[in-house]
């Protein structure tokens, strides 16, 4: 065997389509550019995180402290505790380090670090109160501060950045951001784009989300907030059935369409508008916010550059044609503001310093404040007895609901659709029929419907019944339809239309027949 015959095969080139598959996805990923996109998402994403957790500061003893009454996420399931439960002071000390992470993430203080915190103080308050603190949104900030904090998130649009601007300003060099590889924004557009995938499959098995009967009962509800157009639009299924297989069909095609293009153009407002719906319709606040915060990650140079030109064209356009009011918004502008004169290793160095004193500082504002009254005059407040009265009902036996207590709504209209009862009306033509729909609140046993054609006199009372349909509804029904046809037997004039649950009377619907 001659030595070229012994030797190795050389590995076979690769063909130019599979080449260049693996050049694009190498630029897709790790294409060095300036790091806009992770600059947005952590400030969009510090601001409601930190709104939460103002609100569950004075709590912290209570929800977060052996002192207090965590829930613990790993009770649920019969396990030990996997993070310590810490004495009262210490949980409240925790609490306020979380809370500088937030507010130096938001800052750009750090920007790295702080987002490391931040999801630390996620991981582990989300994990001690299950019943409470630990959410949705707050599992999708969390991943969003791991990857930022894997990120050059502070480059731009922060403290970090200012520091070095004044850095290079002292050694006499022009400053230019910091570039970065580009896979953390990209992982964010990911992580965004995989719990709307997974949130549609997730409605997918579940019917009642398509057939408007779970949205309409969050909607008259005001358990997340108050909502100003939720009753408006429970009264109006056919609209939420719209817009529900709307909803699953841009989740999940979002993966799909919002990375360039006119789909970027559609895709990314139209997820703007959703969320913007959920909090005016279902009162959600904090979990939109944080939703549209991964945004953020789709913005790129491109961006920016496009932004800051228009804006200039703008301003030029405004001096030019109208100095007056280019000279009164200058004074109305604010002066930039700029960091303190303070040394540049102070503060590079003061986030060691800063960070354990606004523990201390919190955990001294929680005792003076003394949310809980243990050092009142007269020694911790006593526990107050609750009402007998209370007592009594929380104990009774459970008592089945009354039959009027499950009726949502009774209806008359001319048709269906999509199983729901439109057109409707109080007045009808001797031609056609008339649906009458009874709507029960879940949950419900297997009930026995009844609904009774009265003729009705001329105050509104019941006259004798005329004829009466019946019908079974399933525990796992909502809604049962009655179809009368009309036709020469029922003369023009006054009817009343009785609704039984189980053989008890819940609802009357009077209408009139008028003539041809």
């Amino acid at each position: 065997m001659t030595p070229a015959e012994s030797a190795p095969a050389a590995p076979a080139p690769d063909s130019p389509s599979l080449a260049e598959l693996k050049r694009s996805i190498g630029r897709f990923f790790f294409a060095e550019e300036v790091p806009y996109g992770a600059a947005a998402v952590r400030i969009a994403l510090a601001l409601p995180i930190l709104h939460d957790a103002v609100k569950r500061w004075p709590h912290a003893r209570e929800l977060y402290s052996a002192d207090g009454a965590p829930a613990a996420l790993w009770h649920t399931y019969g396990l030990p505790n996997v993070l310590p439960e810490l004495p009262g002071g210490a949980a409240v000390a925790l609490y306020s380090l979380y809370f500088f992470a937030l507010v130096a993430a938001l800052v750009g203080w750090k920007a790295r670090t702080s987002c490391a915190l931040a999801a630390a103080g996620c991981f582990y308050f989300g994990g001690l109160d299950a019943t409470g603190t630990l959410n949705k949104y707050l599992v999708v900030a969390t991943h969003l501060f791991v990857l930022l904090s894997l990120s050059r998130c502070g480059a731009v649009w922060s403290v970090d950045a200012r520091l070095a601007r004044r850095a290079a300003a002292a050694r006499g060099e022009a400053w230019t951001p910091q570039r970065a590889p580009a896979w953390p924004r990209r992982l964010m557009q990911f992580l965004i784009g995989g719990v709307y995938f997974g949130a549609a499959f997730t409605k997918i098995h579940t019917p009642e989300f398509f057939n408007a009967e779970q949205m309409t009962y969050w909607m008259v509800t005001n358990v997340n907030g108050v909502h100003p157009l939720g009753p408006l639009l429970a009264v109006n299924p056919v609209l939420l059935q719209v817009g529900a297989y709307s909803t699953c069909l841009w989740e999940i095609t979002f993966l799909m369409m919002a990375w360039r293009g006119w789909g970027r153009r559609i895709w990314l407002p139209l997820g703007c508008m959703f969320h913007l719906m959920t909090t005016l319709s279902l009162g959600l606040f904090i979990f939109p916010l944080v939703s549209v915060s991964a945004y953020g990650a789709f913005l790129n140079e491109r961006d920016v550059a496009a932004f800051r030109q228009r804006w200039a064209s703008l301003c030029e356009t405004v001096q030019t044609r109208r100095p007056e009011l280019a000279r009164t918004l200058r004074s109305l502008w604010p002066p930039r503001l700029g960091l303190p004169a303070v040394p540049s290793s102070a503060l590079r160095w003061g986030y060691l310093v800063a960070a354990p004193l606004v523990a201390v500082i919190g955990m001294g504002a929680e005792y003076q404040l003394d949310p809980y009254g243990e050092r009142g005059a007269d020694g911790p407040l006593p526990l107050k007895a609750i009402d007998p009265a209370l007592v009594r009902s929380m104990t009774a036996p459970h008592r089945p609901p009354r039959p009027a207590d499950l009726l949502w709504d009774f209806d008359l209209g001319r048709q269906l659709i999509g199983g729901h009862l439109v057109g409707r009306s109080d007045e009808f033509d001797c031609t056609g029929a008339i649906l009458a729909q009874a709507w029960l609140s879940p949950p419900h046993d297997d009930v026995v419907l009844e609904c009774v054609l009265h003729h009705a006199d001329g105050e509104g009372g019941a006259g004798p019944a005329i004829t009466r349909q019946s019908g079974v509804l399933t525990r796992e029904q909502a809604r049962y339809t009655f179809i009368w046809a009309l036709d020469e037997c029922l003369m023009p004039g006054p009817y009343r239309m009785t609704l039984k649950i189980d053989g008890v009377p819940v609802a009357d619907e009077f209408f009139t027949i008028v003539a041809p």
